[in-house]
């Protein structure tokens, strides 16, 4: 699997049949782990360095974080960006909840937001 630039995060699905990439090109990338068959690209944004890439537990939505202070959802099915939310500062780390309603950011201002998936609200935000 060759992602093309170079490599900040890796995630597999909970099912194991896809591993995302997110890299300094911008992009994430999901791949088909039994054929190493690139099936999904999604844009997070150019010059954006994509820092981290997580998978909900359900399987249905990737998120990613990156450079630009941004935290998206992407729908895996259609690739299509479904939430948007802006964490104020470069995104190092995104992970779900185990129950997949939330969404944790953690960023270089040193501040962990947690946001609800439904809405894409703000619902808690810590600081170091």
């Amino acid at each position: 699997m060759e992602h093309g630039a170079w490599v900040e995060s890796v995630s597999f699905s909970p099912d194991g049949r896809f591993l995302a990439s997110g890299g300094r090109d911008g992009v994430v990338r999901m791949w088909e782990v039994g054929s190493g068959r690139e099936v999904r690209r999604m844009e997070h944004g150019a010059w954006v360095v994509v820092e981290s890439v997580s998978f909900s537990p359900d399987g249905r939505f990737l998120a990613s974080g990156g450079r630009d202070g941004v935290v998206r959802m992407w729908d895996i099915e259609s690739g299509r960006e479904v939430r948007r939310m802006e964490h104020g500062a470069d995104v190092r780390s995104v992970s779900f909840s185990p129950d997949g309603r939330f969404l944790a950011s953690g960023g270089e201002d040193g501040v962990v937001r947690m946001w609800d998936i439904e809405s894409g609200r703000e619902v808690r935000q810590g600081a170091r």
